[in-house]
């Protein structure tokens, strides 16, 4: 076991509906390269019916941790899910996305290995089958240009994001 196998990720997603989007995209932290997670679900403003499923469908893996808040905005549950998090490392992840299996492996050990307190990733966009239809390319890498853009756009792709609760 090496050191960076050590370092414990939450991944932070909220969601307000039960959809096969969603058990994708935890089926895509199950199969993650790096094990050692736990999932941060918070579910908002969802009936009886649909809590009920997301909670029978979750029942079935040890890493995931579900909370249920009736606020419906999502900037709110995202700060509770954040109190819930068990690690200083974040990832994010929305409800309708997946993840190649190595995405926290690489970006932790980027991340790590760079001394970083954020970091963010391309993303390849896909249809309901799954078909990559697009990819990101207005990414900025350089420190320095992400920092002056960031007075007129936001030049990271948010869901792609892992970062240092300590920072």
């Amino acid at each position: 076991m090496n050191l960076m196998d050590e370092v414990h990720v939450s991944v932070l997603m909220c969601t307000y509906k039960y959809s096969l989007f969603l058990e994708r995209a935890i089926v895509s932290i199950d199969k993650q390269t790096h094990k050692n997670i736990e999932l941060i679900l918070v579910v908002n403003c969802i009936g009886n019916i649909d809590y009920k499923k997301i909670y029978t469908f979750c029942s079935k893996y040890k890493f995931i941790k579900i909370y249920r808040t009736r606020i419906c905005q999502l900037s709110y549950n995202l700060n509770f899910g954040m109190d819930k998090c068990s690690s200083n490392y974040i990832l994010r992840l929305d409800d309708d996305d997946i993840c190649y299996s190595n995405r926290i492996t690489k970006l932790l050990k980027f991340m790590l290995l760079h001394d970083l307190d954020v970091i963010g990733s391309n993303a390849d966009y896909i249809d309901e089958g799954g078909k990559i239809i697009g990819s990101s390319s207005h990414l900025e890498f350089d420190n320095e240009r992400i920092k002056r853009s960031l007075m007129y756009k936001n030049p990271i792709i948010h869901p792609s994001v892992l970062f240092n609760k300590k920072s």
